[in-house]
C-alpha cells in the first residue's frame, strides 16, 4: 500500500508537515516562528525533522531526527542556540545517539556560556561525555554504563506508584572541576590591600581531578558511589564516597589524604 500525500499544518507562522512512510512510519517536519501561539511566556524559532518509527503493526518504538532552536525564552530562562540530534530505538541492544550542544543559557543570575552532552552505544552499554562552562565553573566528565529499565511500578508499603524508571550503573572514567573564583570578592579584596600598598598574589580557582574511575549506581531506590579520589594542582587530595537510599537516612564519607599548608591558608582566606 502506497503511503497518503504529505499533510501540512499552519497555525500562525507556525508549520508542521507530516508524511507518512511506506513501512509505517511518520516522517515529520518543524518549522515553528511563533512559540507564544502554543504558550504566551514562549518566544523563539524551532526547526527540525524527525522520523517516527513503528513497528509491524503501527506502534511508535523509536524515533529518529534533529532539531535546532534559536533565541528560546520563557519567563525567565533563556536559550540563545539548541541543537539536539537523537536516534532511539526500542531494545537494550539498540543503538542510540544523543548529541546536545546549547549555548547562552541563562535563568535568574545562573548562566551557562556552552553545553554539551553526547551518549552513544545502546542502552545496555554506552559511553557519555559531558562538557559544562557556566559562571559558577567549569566542567568535564567522561563515563561508561548500562541503563535497566524498570516495570514503572515501584512497591511500597501500602501501594504500588508509577516512579520505578529503572537503574543506570557504570563507571565514572574521568572527572575535571573548576569553580568559579568570587570576581566580586576579589575585587574587594584587591582595593583594601591597594591601600596598604600590599600585593599578595591574586587567587585563582583551583582545578579538581578525578584520580581512578569510580563506580557509580543511579536507581529508584538507591543512589551510591564508591570512592571517588580528587587531586587538585594547588596540592590538595580527598575522597569522597556516598549512598542515599530512597527512603531512610543517607551516609557520605569525605577523608582528606594531602591537605598542604598553602592550601589549607588558601581556603582560610576565602
Amino acid at each position: 500500500m502506497q503511503p497518503a500525500g504529505a499533510l501540512e499544518l499552519r497555525w500562525g507562522n507556525n508549520q508542521i508537515t507530516l508524511r507518512p512512510q511506506a513501512n509505517a512510519d511518520l516522517q515529520a517536519s518543524l518549522d515553528l516562528q511563533e512559540l507564544a501561539l502554543f504558550e504566551p511566556r514562549a518566544q523563539g524559532s524551532v526547526q527540525g525533522d524527525l522520523m517516527l518509527i513503528a513497528d509491524a503493526s503501527g506502534q511508535p518504538v523509536g524515533i529518529d531526527g534533529a532539531l535546532s532552536a534559536r533565541l528560546l525564552s520563557f519567563a525567565d530562562l533563556k536559550v540563545r542556540e539548541l541543537e539536539l540530534k537523537l536516534q532511539a530505538a526500542a531494545g537494550q541492544s539498540a543503538p542510540i545517539v544523543l548529541a546536545l550542544d546549547a549555548s547562552g543559557v541563562s535563568q535568574g543570575e545562573q548562566r551557562v556560556d556552552r553545553a554539551q552532552l553526547n551518549v552513544a552505544g545502546s542502552r545496555a552499554q554506552h559511553t557519555m561525555t559531558a562538557e559544562l562552562q557556566s559562571n559558577q565553573g567549569n566542567m568535564a566528565l567522561s563515563a561508561t554504563g548500562s541503563y535497566t529499565p524498570g516495570n514503572g511500578t515501584a512497591k511500597l508499603a501500602t501501594k504500588s506508584v508509577q516512579n520505578d524508571w529503572g537503574q543506570w550503573q557504570g563507571t565514572l572514567n574521568k572527572l575535571s572541576l573548576q569553580p568559579a573564583v568570587n570576581t566580586d570578592d576579589q575585587d574587594a579584596k584587591t582595593s583594601a590591600e591597594q591601600l596598604t600598598q600590599i600585593k599578595p598574589p591574586v587567587r585563582r580557582a583551583q582545578v579538581f581531578t578525578l584520580k581512578a574511575p569510580s563506580k557509580v549506581l543511579l536507581s529508584n531506590a538507591l543512589s551510591e558511589f564508591a570512592d571517588t579520589c580528587f587531586d587538585t594542582d594547588a596540592g590538595l587530595a580527598f575522597c569522597l564516597s556516598a549512598r542515599w537510599p530512597n527512603k531512610g537516612a543517607g551516609q557520605a564519607t569525605l577523608s582528606l589524604t594531602r591537605v598542604p599548608i598553602a592550601a589549607l591558608l588558601d581556603a582560610l582566606s576565602a
